[in-house]
């Protein structure tokens, strides 16, 4: 399913997005996704095997301080996987393109941006009460890909 884009009163297009039926959600099923020599359903089966595995080896390190060095650069990589390994969700990814991707996860804060889909306030960035995490990683993550040659072609299908 298409994520909805939608203008913001500052004139900023957005790509709105929340639930497993979106591609850009961390709990969308991927058709690939193989990490570390393992295969995983979807970036949030990765992300919670992963944590379980550095909780165990940060277990008798100062874990605050160590998750927060950690997560800050290894969160960032493994959401490249999904769209690296399935062509459709790169499509969907770049038909994004020229909007910001916002996760509108009312419970979250930090990775949402604090407000549902439906909310009248999910449109202005003003009044988002979360951070939008995911949202402006998968925007990085998209703009850097964009410009990679190898997906040259495919870019250009998206825009034509």
């Amino acid at each position: 399913m298409p994520a909805p884009v939608k203008m913001s009163p500052q004139n900023m297009a957005l790509t709105l997005f929340f639930t497993n039926k979106y591609v850009f959600s961390n709990h969308f099923r991927c058709e690939r996704l193989r990490i570390d020599g393992k295969d995983f359903v979807c970036t949030e089966q990765y992300y919670m095997y992963w944590k379980a595995s550095e909780f165990m080896c940060a277990f008798c390190r100062d874990l605050q301080a160590y998750l927060t060095i950690i997560y800050s650069t290894y969160e960032k990589s493994f959401y490249v996987f999904q769209y690296q390994q399935n062509p459709l969700l790169r499509q969907e990814l770049f038909r994004t393109q020229y909007t910001l991707l916002v996760e509108c996860n009312s419970r979250d804060l930090k990775w949402g941006i604090g407000l549902g889909m439906d909310e009248p306030d999910a449109v202005d960035p003003l009044k988002w009460r979360g951070l939008n995490l995911l949202g402006r990683l998968l925007t990085r993550i998209r703009d850097r890909m964009v410009y990679n040659p190898c997906y040259r072609d495919e870019v250009k299908q998206e825009i034509n």
